[in-house]
C-alpha cells in the first residue's frame, strides 16, 4: 500500500465512504492494469459504495424485523 493509497482511505472513511475505502486499492490495480480512464474508475467506485450500502441497509432491515431465515414461503403452514 502506497502512501497515497493510505490517505485516500483516511479521507473516505472520514466522509463515510466505507465502501470505496474498501475496494479503493483493488480498483486502483485494476484501473492501472487495464488502462481505465478516471472517469471509468470513478464510475467503479461510487458503484461500490451504492452496494455497500444496499448491502448494509439490507442486513439492517433482516436485522430489525427479527426474521429467520431459515423459513421459508414454501415451509409455512396456512391451515
Amino acid at each position: 500500500m502506497s502512501v497515497y493509497s493510505a490517505q485516500i482511505i483516511t479521507q473516505l472513511k472520514s466522509l463515510k465512504l466505507s465502501g470505496m475505502a474498501d475496494t479503493v486499492e483493488v480498483r486502483l490495480m485494476e484501473a492501472q492494469s487495464n488502462n481505465l480512464s478516471f472517469s471509468e474508475f470513478l464510475s467503479m467506485l461510487i458503484a461500490d459504495e451504492i452496494q455497500a450500502r444496499y448491502n448494509r441497509k439490507l442486513q439492517r432491515l433482516l436485522s430489525h424485523a427479527h426474521a429467520d431465515p431459515s423459513k421459508t414461503l414454501e415451509s409455512f403452514d396456512f391451515f
